[in-house]
C-alpha cells in the first residue's frame, strides 16, 4: 500500500483541489490519505472528514515541520509514504504510479520531483519556480547525492521501514529535516531519486520582493538545526497563521 500523507493548515480549497486529483490517480496498489491537520479554523478539516481521510491532529502550539512528518507516518499502514502539503498538485495522473516503480529497486530509499508554478502564482515566483522546473527537467531523471532541495518534503517518498530506524530528525523544526534524512540514506548506502514524474505544482503566492527575499534567507539557515517561531515564517502570507 501507499500513504500519502498532506500536512496542512487553512487550506479548504486546496486541499479540495488536492483531493480530486488524488482520486483519478491510475495506480496498481491500493492508496490511502493522511492529512495531519494543524488545527484549521476555516472547515479544513470538515472537508477531509466529507472525502472520508484518515485525520491526525497536531496542536498548533506544538508545530514543527518533521514533528508533523513523523506524526503522519506513524498513523500510516502503507509501506512506501508520499509526504506532501495541502498547496502542492500533482498533475499528472500517473503520480503514485512513479512511487511504485521507483521502489522496485530495493537501493532507492527515496525520490521526489521537480516543483512547476501554480497558476496564481505571482509574476515573481513564476519566473523563480519555472526556472528551477525547467533546470530540473532537461536534467532528467537520477541519482542525487547532496545539493539543496534534495528529498524536498513538499513532494518526495520514501519507505517507512527506513524511517523506522530513522525518524525525521525533530530538532531541524524550520525545517530541513528531508536533506538530513536523505543524508543518512546515502550514508547508508541507499540511493534517492530526482524522477521529473513525480512533479507537481507548488507556489506560495507571495506579491512582495521582501518576502520573496526573506524566505531566501529562512531556507539558507535549514541545513542545522533551528527552533519553530511562529514569527520565523510572517512572510507566509498564505499560511493564514493569524486564523
Amino acid at each position: 500500500m501507499i500513504s500519502v500523507v498532506v500536512r496542512i493548515l487553512n487550506e479548504r480549497e486546496n486541499l479540495r483541489k488536492l483531493l480530486d486529483a488524488l482520486k483519478t490517480q491510475k495506480c496498481s496498489i491500493p492508496f490511502e490519505i493522511i492529512v495531519v491537520d494543524n488545527e484549521s479554523t476555516d472547515g479544513t478539516k470538515e472537508l477531509a472528514l466529507s472525502y472520508g481521510v484518515k485525520i491526525v491532529t497536531l496542536a498548533r502550539n506544538d508545530f514543527s515541520y518533521p514533528k508533523a512528518m513523523n506524526l503522519g507516518i506513524r498513523n500510516c499502514s502503507g509501506e512506501y509514504v508520499v509526504l506532501t502539503v495541502g498547496h502542492a498538485l500533482p498533475f499528472s495522473n500517473n503520480w503514485l504510479e512513479t512511487v511504485i516503480e521507483n521502489f522496485k529497486d530495493k537501493k532507492n530509499a527515496g525520490i521526489y520531483g521537480g516543483q512547476k508554478p501554480r497558476t496564481n502564482a505571482d509574476p515573481l515566483e513564476f519566473i523563480t519556480y519555472g526556472y528551477w522546473y525547467l533546470r530540473d527537467i532537461l536534467k532528467g531523471k537520477r541519482l542525487v547525492k547532496k545539493g539543496p532541495g534534495i528529498l524536498g518534503a513538499t513532494n518526495c517518498a520514501i519507505r517507512k521501514s527506513l524511517w523506522e530506524k530513522h525518524y525525521f530528525n525533530e530538532y531541524y523544526e524550520c525545517g530541513g529535516e528531508d536533506g538530513e534524512w536523505a543524508k543518512w540514506a546515502i550514508k547508508e548506502g541507499y540511493n534517492i531519486v530526482f524522477d521529473p514524474k513525480f512533479s507537481v505544482r507548488h507556489s506560495h503566492s507571495m506579491k512582495s520582493f521582501a518576502d520573496r527575499k526573506k524566505q531566501f534567507a529562512y531556507w539558507k539557515n535549514l541545513d542545522k538545526p533551528t527552533k519553530f517561531t511562529k514569527d520565523s515564517l510572517v512572510f507566509r502570507k498564505d499560511l493564514n497563521l493569524q486564523k
